[in-house]
């Protein structure tokens, strides 16, 4: 049985969310401002960036080996030559991203393998 938080909306009507969404929504919102970040060619290796917002930015040559990016937001991410062997991207926005030279495991938008 999954733990839950009951919290009050504005209207004051109580919601029931679990734990697990509840520290999603804080790791979510402490990975949201990534505003000015350079993240060329950080080592983010088996690192927890569910949620996290990376839309836009700049990870070209950064190495996201095994990270888990579930739910991650990598609209008009650039990733070119980045490393995502082994990342967990489930849920993940791949939308006008750029993965040109970048080492996957499985292709995230047509799901073809060894890219």
């Amino acid at each position: 049985m999954k733990s839950q938080i009951t919290t009050a909306t504005d209207n004051n009507v109580d919601q029931i969310i679990t734990c697990e969404e509840f520290y999603g929504v804080l790791r979510a919102n402490a990975l949201a401002n990534l505003e000015g970040a350079d993240l060329r060619g950080k080592n983010l290796e088996g690192a927890d960036l569910d949620y996290a917002n990376f839309e836009g930015k700049n990870l070209e040559g950064a190495n996201l080996r095994n990270a888990s990016l579930i739910n991650a937001n990598l609209r008009k991410a650039n990733l070119r030559n980045a490393d995502l062997r082994g990342a967990d991207y489930r849920g993940a926005n791949f939308e006008e991203i750029n993965l040109e030279g970048a080492l996957l495991d499985v292709d995230p938008i047509g799901g073809e393998e060894d890219m």
